[in-house]
């Protein structure tokens, strides 16, 4: 049987350069396109096993399989981090098992970083919280209204799960500050566990999704609150406007043409936000670090 190979994520991790540039680059596999993967597993996160269907998933997923290595990549598979959306994370991982999939790819980024580029999609699906309230480190809001789960980041509970339900030679765990300092040698790593063998790939790592101003993040965050949104679905003004288009339209024009001339993008993650997070996570991270070998650095 050819492996049956899943990138789960993290988001905010490169997935976009892997999925446009590397995945379909490698010889002798089948990649399953990013949006033909959110249309085949979408459920393995947001169904409750009352309602999701494995053989109806397995019949569809099993059309797109080929006799050669298959690989999909979908980083929503990690779990959904504006909670409480989709299922718990630890259903998906044996869902995945049980759809045949036998290899898993995980690709972590520091903390700090981290939450400041998932804050700034939030703001870009049209979300309405100050960063302050996003993180809510003050333990202010219930859990149920909170807009993001710290825990999310906590990187070892989730690899010790799937090295448990996959094996741990079928897991393979990449950082995001590898592909910046040494790009040939995370990309040989990656290849070598998708398809050992392939032939080496020669790519220029650039950011596929560049981060908007803090000016224009700020400016679409009080938008938001008058326009139709995923976060918010309701609309003070025509719904035919939501954040999809809004958004675009400071992508495209607004920010690179107008705002980048008055404003930065400076990180939310201020340093007594910075602080905290380091705390928060020193202790799953130096789990990580024992777990993966103390060459592995986030």
């Amino acid at each position: 049987m050819p492996d049956q190979i899943v990138h789960i994520g993290f988001p905010k991790t490169a997935t976009t350069f892997l999925q446009r540039s590397v995945f379909p680059a490698i010889k002798g596999v089948n990649y399953i396109d990013y949006h033909k993967s959110v249309e085949l597993l979408s459920s393995l996160i947001y169904l409750d096993d009352l309602d999701y269907s494995p053989k109806v998933v397995e019949k569809n997923l099993k059309s797109h399989l080929s006799d050669s290595v298959n690989l999909t990549s979908f980083e929503g598979l990690c779990g959904a981090p504006f909670i409480y959306k989709g299922l718990g994370r630890s259903a998906i991982a044996g869902r995945l098992k049980e759809l045949g999939f036998n290899k898993v790819i995980i690709t972590l980024r520091d903390q700090e970083s981290l939450i400041d580029s998932i804050y700034r999609q939030h703001i870009l699906q049209g979300g309405v919280v100050k960063f302050k309230d996003f993180v809510d480190l003050d333990g202010k809001f219930n859990l149920y209204n909170r807009s993001f789960n710290l825990e999310y980041l906590n990187y070892f509970k989730l690899i010790k799960l799937y090295r448990e339900v996959f094996g741990t030679q079928n897991v393979i765990v990449l950082s995001h500050k590898e592909l910046v300092t040494d790009q040939q040698s995370y990309i040989r790593k990656l290849v070598d566990f998708i398809h050992p063998g392939s032939p080496e790939l020669k790519i220029s790592h650039q950011s596929e999704n560049p981060a908007l101003t803090n000016l224009s993040i700020n400016l679409l965050r009080i938008i938001n609150h008058f326009i139709f949104t995923s976060q918010k679905p309701n609309h003070l003004i025509w719904n035919k406007i939501s954040t999809k288009y809004i958004s675009k339209s400071f992508q495209a024009i607004l920010d690179p043409y107008f705002f980048r001339f008055f404003s930065s993008k400076k990180s939310y993650v201020k340093t007594k936000e910075c602080v905290f997070l380091k705390q928060y996570y020193a202790h799953s991270n130096e789990q990580l670090s024992k777990l993966l070998g103390n060459e592995f650095s986030l």
